[in-house]
């Protein structure tokens, strides 16, 4: 156990070397440091695993982070790539959280962390390992494309949904929020087109409502009871085009 923490430590060295060298921390501040780090590994190293010792953790280094981050703000020191180490022991804390325990409030504190620190890579990765843990959970499913979608990836919001209703075939959940994020996206450019005075001749498949139609469509096929459908043939009426399309569909 010692030899672990002494050698975690150790990887820490050029980290908080860079810090003084930059004059963002004194030695002092330093030592503390790496003593709160030292109880921090000691912790991590028990055979009886707690999710409290990690969290703790986690509150120790992004306290560490905010600290930090102000005082190069201030001394307006130039960036270096060690500024990166403290948000990857972050999201390693934080993946090593969601291996060992079944708390969804984890995932959720980890995509506030990840978005704020816009570490929209790390994100896409542990959203796309949590949820093959977890292939049955609607919720998370639907949880992590959302979040994806907010933060203007459409695309992995798309794969996730798919790869959750390709997993979930029978649930009507997933199909209707896909549908909705669909909807929500082609009315956002819709805005922005009618803002830059694009002519709606220019629309592509996508602003046009083909993926949001295809979604109903396999559905109506999946599930062959329109009653199921209602929730999105009324979120289609936010964009005429997908409403007229549908509507034209059920009247044939």
């Amino acid at each position: 156990m010692t030899e672990r923490v002494q050698s975690n430590l150790e990887r820490m060295i050029p980290e908080l070397e860079d810090y003084k060298d930059r004059g963002i921390f004194t030695s002092n501040e330093l030592q503390k440091i790496i003593s709160t780090r030292k109880k921090h590994e000691f912790r991590l190293q028990r055979l009886d695993k707690k999710l409290l010792d990690i969290m703790r953790y986690i509150e120790s280094e992004t306290s560490l982070e905010k600290i930090r981050d102000k005082r190069l703000k201030k001394m307006n020191v130039d960036p270096s790539l060690y500024d990166r180490k403290i948000s990857e022991r972050v999201v390693e804390l934080y993946k090593n959280a969601l291996y060992r325990f079944n708390d969804k409030n984890i995932i959720t504190h980890f995509a506030e962390y990840a978005t704020r620190k816009r570490l929209f890579v790390e994100m896409k990765q542990v959203f796309a390992n949590f949820c093959l843990k977890h292939p049955l959970d609607i919720d998370l499913w639907i949880f992590c494309a959302s979040k994806l979608f907010e933060i203007d990836d459409v695309d992995s919001s798309r794969a996730m949904f798919l790869k959750g209703i390709r997993i979930n075939q029978n649930d009507m959940r997933l199909r209707v929020e896909f549908f909705r994020m669909e909807i929500l996206y082609i009315g956002k450019i819709n805005m922005i087109n009618k803002e830059m005075g694009i002519d709606d001749d220019d629309k592509d498949e996508v602003e046009k409502g083909d993926i949001a139609f295809n979604i109903f469509l396999d559905s109506l096929e999946t599930f062959q009871d329109i009653n199921l459908l209602s929730e999105m043939i009324e979120l289609s009426k936010n964009v005429k085009e997908v409403n007229d399309r549908i509507t034209e569909c059920l009247n044939r």
